[in-house]
């Protein structure tokens, strides 16, 4: 007969293989997809950071550009040249306007305000304001470099017979400019002759 020998030890040490194994697999099981998943997440975080870098770069290469002086300084002009433009534009139209409600009144002609600009010297520019038919008001400023012409300006205006009234405030001086508000009550045709 044989005898059959049972080694306890080795068959205890195969045991321990085999449970080592199967921990081994269910730890891989769980940690290779979340591995994995790992690496597919820094993998996508790493292309949308440098593309992000490189986004950045090219953005601020742009707005170097932009406000490089060669770039600015024409963008610059433009929009000097449109607000004068603009400004220009506003001047005209408010100045159309006066002479389109004076040439309207029967009272101001542009002949009458061709006299008041007569008796001004070559030096003193007029810039008429308003007029009220109502009151026969006629509102204007005179401008001159000199201060001196404004004296004689006024006594012109008060001789050259178009007025009943002339009425001023002191003058203003600004950049090199002196300026006098004048408010004038335009003569009837009996006051006209009257003043003449």
């Amino acid at each position: 007969m044989a005898i059959k020998q049972i080694n306890f030890y080795l068959r205890w040490q195969e045991a321990q293989r085999a449970e080592k194994h199967a921990v081994r697999q269910t730890r891989l099981r769980w940690v290779a997809p979340a591995a994995a998943l790992v690496t597919v997440c820094l993998a996508a975080w790493a292309v949308v950071a440098v593309r992000t870098a490189l986004l950045e770069h090219r953005a601020a290469s742009l707005e170097d550009w932009c406000y490089a002086p060669a770039q600015a300084e024409p963008y610059v002009q433009t929009v000097t040249d449109q607000q004068r433009v603009q400004a220009l534009k506003d001047r005209l139209g408010r100045a159309n306007g006066v002479w389109a409600a004076l040439d309207s009144q029967t009272d101001i002609t542009s002949g009458l305000l061709n006299r008041v600009r007569a008796a001004s010297s070559a030096s003193i520019t007029v810039v008429f304001k308003s007029y009220d038919a109502d009151n026969r008001q006629l509102v204007f400023d005179a401008r001159s470099s000199q201060v001196i012409d404004i004296p004689a300006y006024i006594r012109a205006l008060e001789g050259c017979g178009v007025f009943s009234q002339v009425t001023y405030t002191g003058y203003s001086a600004q950049n090199d400019l002196y300026t006098i508000h004048l408010s004038c009550i335009v003569a009837l045709p009996a006051e006209k002759e009257a003043v003449q």
